[in-house]
């Protein structure tokens, strides 16, 4: 063929891509236009055969000339201008979608061959179809949604011009299907989805299955129903695209290039169908596929990433289901590849690194490597935030972090990470459509989460909550649902919780209810079988316990034998604790039955489970002192062995020292041993008892100072609990003569108690102010010894745990040699408390079950202990309550009183007689004797009456020791207060903190001017108390100015304001404060002052820096005393003034008369001026005594008897 024109005819000058044609001015001919048309197809023809790109930029060349010669109204000039555009689509195509100008001319190339086409032209369907394949393609790149609506609107067309059996008709469909399908995945719409499944069925439907393209377009029917499934949750769908894909994989001939991709979506679907049916033929299935998909699919192909991303997910599927190790790592291989090889801006980018992320978790789970964890959280926050708002995906990946997240906060503790993931899973939640087939996982997600989070801090808010979602999971879930199982043991877990908060046994029957359907649906072989039979167990036991119905017993016997049998692997984690849960059950049923074989059963389980467990683990201390416990019971039956004592010593002596345990459970298992070596039967020796006694206190400051704030099993260490371990302790080193000892322990406890009452600053406060950096690192090593698990088979974790534990040892040991603080979290020495008798006796009487006695530390420097042989902490109760009684029934005498004043009535008057007169015999005299043997060798100046310091313990806190005496007898009265001044102390480093106080102002002008700076604070009528008027207020603050002219400041009424008050008090040595007290034994630190304009709280006071404190009299209603169920170290308003800073407080134990406040307020202020003006050292005891002798004139013990002086 002649390709050059003649002069004759065409010019002969060639005809190559890049000539300027506009220097072709020769007349084409309709024989050229023809000649050149042909030259054009076979070019292209060479192109779609052999891919040459020389060959499509020459047709391209050629049809562009082809379009110039041919007239606008040329017949033909459509088919010019369709193929234009078909080779400009081609160019875009070859070029990867670099040149979009490229396809913005194959659209308005093609868009005008339409234009220029009739309706009834053969060629017009293919017109439109071929513009609304480039129309979605502009869609793939550029992403208008313009584009996709108007390619539907081609292919539509296109289809409807298509006669039925047209060969074409199929293609153009499947062409349909892939838009509406596309369009959906940008929109959402779930028309466009069905729409796009019944295009392509249609597709497959009109063709053999011999024609080249049927398996491209079952593929494409398969991948629509598979999204389908997705969105709606039918298993039909899911069926259906496996028959479809599977019958494309095996139409398509080997070599074939979309087959690689095929299998990729195949594995995909059985990935789908394991996830909801759970049969492990799918997950295998997947495997196979996903596996020959990789094989085929080279590196450097677009699709290797997700190819290798599915595998991913299908290797970790199945781990998770057989715990095959091999499969995790083949996991995160696969996937991490895939990462590598995907760009940075590829939409599937953040997928993948969300999939990466939980296949990281999953090792983290397994082999406890930390960076595993935190570079899951990392990856997958990476992902949230590249995934545009609105994606369909988006909530699968919020989820995904939600999870990930939450581990990291069971890990580290922090509540950030509680709260963090709380919210991703909340708003995944919120952004996943309700009838969405993840719907119920998340839920399920988020109500473990929320439990989780209750379990942390303890508001019942979150397990409400927690309870409520996995219901909503379990209504979600169809009963053939592989998660379903679990999702109805978690609902167990959160019911059993919230019975064991409010104590419902609604709620405990709905728990085991829910946990029996789940292991009933629960098929043989499944690895989680064994674990919810245990918890089934837990909460049998625990319903047992409620009612005490031995049926329930049995069940929870059963349910923990099945857990045990079903993991014949004695070296699973769990089992040890197992065979723990199987030996309490078998231990209750014996102590109903007394059956033998069950205590040895129980002390078998107990035995098998510490022979088991790491060493190390977190959970040994448990172990063991359950292993003590059943000895113990054992050896108190008949069954009884020769080496059970000491074999429940050991136990419970390991249990004890077993540093890796919780703190709590330690603490536990030491009060068990020293009940046990407390047992005269147990033929302890004192050194060892008082070893465990130690050791046990020893962990209080652990506990109470190095506590996490927020976690709950600390809270429950209350202070009464608290104090009695020191009694205890303190009691049965008495009973061994080690005094000394016992006023250390004694004075440990009490401290502990008022820090925790008052939340006066911790050592580790202490130490924060002076050393920052050494107590962050100290506080850090304390959380993370907590923290750190040794629960692991893992070597590096372990050694982690145990590098940690002798970084806590140096670390204490370097605080324990700065100065200041030489006894760190230890007890002060004897040597040092015993300073606190400098002026006179310090009196501690400990108060315990066992014995009660009082220690009375003396000059120079020793202790005397007297035996209370006739009192008892029974009897101190008692006494508490007959005290309590007797001005709970007193009436009121006459209006101005202050506060409802317990005014004197007959019974009231001898009730409270007959207390002072046992506090006299079988308390006070006993150790003023002992004091008067004292006075022998060391006596007091003469004169002078000697000068005791009361520390009382338990109950005998609320009893006025002061005034214990025999009143009855007229001629031959026996009153403490004639032979002793009285004073009161919470502790002995307060009295040596107020000592220290003194000692370094003992030459100021506070203690030596003849006038002290005096602030009177009056308050007659408190506006939030209007009906309790206090009318002498106004004439004390007249006394005292009287007395101080020159030198006292009176606040009243309106001046009395809570800022102006606490301003004055920092600038006074004395205040006098004349008004209500207000006691508040649920939040002491909310005990407080009533001014004008509200409370002064105690916990503003302790915020004030006073430095001139010196003298504090509280003449108010309640300043000592709370409520009848207050434990001892109920806030009073006395004490927290002593430790605010003033060195001696005057207060009242309960309502006082206005008579008797401003009779006191004048003798004692009168005794205060005195000792002012004799130039020596104030003794507000030695005044308040002055007073109460005039008071007692009156006779009337309920009037005087509740004045008390505290501190110096």
């Amino acid at each position: 063929m002649n390709l050059y024109p003649s002069n004759d005819g065409p010019s002969t000058s060639a005809v190559r891509p890049g000539d300027d044609e506009s220097n072709l001015n020769v007349i084409w001919t309709e024989p050229d236009r023809l000649r050149i048309a042909y030259l054009w197809r076979q070019l292209n023809s060479r192109y779609m055969a052999v891919g040459n790109a020389d060959d499509l930029n020459y047709a391209t060349a050629i049809v562009q000339l082809l379009l110039k010669i041919t007239p606008s109204d040329h017949p033909a000039r459509f088919a010019v201008l369709a193929g234009l555009g078909l080779a400009q689509r081609g160019r875009f195509e070859r070029q990867s979608g670099s040149n979009p100008d490229g396809l913005e001319d194959a659209i308005t190339s093609s868009r005008q061959a339409v234009e220029l086409t009739p309706d009834d032209h053969p060629k017009k369907p293919s017109l439109l179809a071929n513009l609304g394949v480039v129309l979605h393609q502009r869609f793939e790149s550029v992403g208008s949604t313009e584009d996709l609506r108007a390619s539907i609107v081609a292919l539509t067309r296109a289809i409807t011009l298509t006669p039925k059996g047209d060969p074409d008709r199929p293609s153009r469909m499947n062409s349909l299907g892939i838009v509406q399908q596309a369009c959906y995945q940008r929109l959402g719409n779930p028309d466009d989805l069905e729409a796009a499944v019944t295009t392509l069925r249609q597709a497959t439907e009109l063709e053999a299955a011999e024609h080249p393209q049927k398996p491209t377009w079952m593929n494409n029917l398969g991948v629509a129903y598979q999204a389908r499934f997705e969105r709606f949750g039918n298993l039909d769908d899911l069926d259906a695209s496996i028959v479809a894909v599977d019958k494309a994989i095996n139409l398509a001939p080997d070599g074939h290039p979309y087959k690689a991709a095929w299998l990729n979506n195949l594995g995909s679907s059985y990935q789908a169908r394991f996830s909801q049916l759970g049969e492990l033929a799918d997950l295998e299935a997947a495997i196979v596929a996903l596996r020959r998909s990789s094989y085929l699919t080279s590196d450097h192909h677009l699709d290797k990433p997700m190819t290798l991303s599915n595998l991913s997910g299908a290797y970790q599927t199945r781990f998770e289901r057989l715990g095959v190790l091999n499969d995790l790592q083949e996991s995160i291989e696969a996937l991490s590849q895939a990462v590598k090889l995907t760009p940075d801006d590829h939409p599937q980018k953040c997928s993948r690194l969300i999939n990466l992320g939980s296949a990281q978790l999953s090792r983290f789970e397994r082999l406890g490597y930390l960076d595993d964890l935190e570079t899951a959280v990392a990856s997958k926050r990476h992902a949230v935030r590249l995934i545009p708002e609105g994606h369909t995906e988006k909530p699968a990946l919020l989820a995904g972090l939600g999870v990930a997240q939450k581990r990291q906060f069971q890990y580290h503790g922090r509540l950030e990470d509680s709260e963090a993931s709380i919210a991703s899973m909340e708003l995944a939640v919120k952004l996943t459509p309700d009838d969405h087939p993840d719907m119920a996982a998340r839920m399920s997600a988020l109500a473990v989460t929320q439990h989780d989070r209750f379990v942390h801090l303890g508001n019942l808010d979150d397990l409400e909550a927690a309870i409520a979602a996995q219901s909503r999971s379990i209504e979600l879930t169809p009963d053939g649902h592989p998660q379903k199982p679990s999702r109805l043991g978690n609902l167990g877990i959160s019911l059993h919780a919230r019975y064991e908060r409010l104590g419902d046994p609604d709620d405990l029957n709905t728990a085991i209810s829910a946990k029996c359907l789940g292991i009933k649906l629960t098929p043989e072989g499944h690895p989680d079988k064994a674990a919810w039979s245990n918890n089934l167990g837990n909460a049998q036991q625990a319903r047992f316990q409620l009612l005490g119905d031995l049926d329930d017993l049995d069940a929870a016997i059963s349910s923990h034998r099945q857990a045990i049998n079903l993991t014949p692997d004695a070296r699973r984690p769990q089992n040890p604790m197992w065979l723990n849960n199987l030996g309490n059950a078998y231990q209750a049923r014996f102590a109903c039955t007394k059956a033998p074989e069950d205590i040895e059963m129980a002390v078998a389980s107990h035995s098998r489970a510490v022979e088991l467990i790491l060493a190390g683990h977190s959970s040994q201390a448990g172990l063991l002192a359950n292993v003590s416990r059943s000895l113990v019971a054992r050896m108190r039956s008949p069954n009884a062995t020769p080496d059970d004592l000491s074999a429940a010593t050991e136990a419970g002596l390991a249990a004890l020292v077993e540093r890796s345990g919780d703190p709590m459970k330690r603490l536990n298992a030491g009060t068990r041993l020293i009940s046990l070596l407390s047992d005269p039967l147990s033929l302890a020796s004192t050194d060892v008892l008082l070893q465990v006694h130690q050791r046990v206190l020893d962990l209080v400051p652990q506990i109470v100072w190095l506590g996490h704030d927020v976690n709950r099993q600390y809270q429950e260490l209350g202070s009464d609990e608290l104090e009695m371990l020191y009694n205890h302790a303190a009691a049965a080193a008495i009973a061994a003569g080690q005094y000394q000892r016992a006023v250390e322990w004694l004075e440990s406890g009490r401290s502990i108690v008022w820090s925790q009452v008052l939340h006066l600053p911790t050592p580790l406060d202490c130490l924060r102010c002076e050393h920052p950096q050494l107590a962050s690192e100290f506080e850090r090593i304390s959380q993370a010894l907590r923290k750190h698990s040794v629960d692991t088979p893992d070597m590096q974790a372990r050694s982690q745990y145990y590098g940690l534990a002798i970084q806590y040892d140096k670390l204490a040991e370097l605080i324990g040699r700065l100065r200041g603080f030489e006894n760190f979290l230890q007890p002060r020495p004897f040597a040092q408390l015993v300073s606190a008798c400098a002026s006179g006796y310090v009196v501690m009487i400990n108060v315990h079950t066992s014995r009660c006695d009082a220690l009375i530390l003396h000059q120079p420097g020793d202790v005397r202990h007297v035996p209370l042989l006739s009192f008892s902490f029974n009897w101190a109760k008692k006494l508490q309550e007959k005290l309590y009684d007797a001005l709970s029934t007193a009436n009121d005498e006459e209006e101005g009183e202050r506060e409802i004043i317990h005014k004197r009535n007959h019974t009231g008057h001898e009730v409270l007689a007959e207390i002072l007169a046992a506090l006299w015999r079988e308390v006070v005299q006993p150790v003023l004797e002992a004091i008067r043997q004292l006075l022998l060798t060391t006596p007091v100046s003469s004169g002078t009456l000697p000068h005791i310091t009361w520390c009382p313990t338990g109950p005998l806190a609320f009893l006025p020791l002061h005034a214990a005496g025999i009143y009855t007898d007229k001629d031959h009265p026996e009153i403490l207060m004639d032979v002793a001044v009285s004073s009161y102390t919470p502790t002995l480093n307060l009295l040596l903190r107020q000592q220290m106080s003194f000692a370094k102002s003992s030459d100021s002008a506070s203690h030596t001017r003849l006038l002290p700076k005096v602030l009177v604070v009056s308050q007659p009528i408190t506006p939030s108390k209007p009906e309790t008027a206090i009318p002498s207020t106004t004439l004390d603050a007249e006394f005292i100015s009287s007395l101080f002219p020159l030198s006292t400041r009176i606040l009243a009424g309106h001046e009395a304001t809570v800022d102006t008050v606490l301003e004055d008090m920092a600038a006074y040595d004395w205040v006098h404060l004349a008004y209500h007290g207000i006691q508040n034994p649920h939040d002491p630190m909310q005990s407080a002052f009533a001014l004008h304009d509200g409370p002064l709280s105690l916990a503003a006071l302790m915020n004030k820096a006073l430095p001139h404190a010196e003298l504090a009299v509280l003449s108010a209603c309640q300043t000592t005393t709370g409520e009848e169920k207050s434990s001892e170290e109920t806030v009073r308003l006395v004490a927290a003034m002593l430790n605010v800073g003033f060195k001696s407080v005057v207060g009242t134990m309960w309502s006082i008369s206005d008579r008797a406040a401003l009779e006191m307020a004048k003798i004692f202020y009168k005794e205060l001026r005195g000792q002012v003006e004799a130039g020596g050292v104030i003794r507000p005891a030695y005044a308040l005594h002055e007073a109460i002798k005039v008071l007692r004139q009156t006779e009337d013990l309920i009037q005087w008897v509740p004045f008390v002086h505290f501190g110096l």
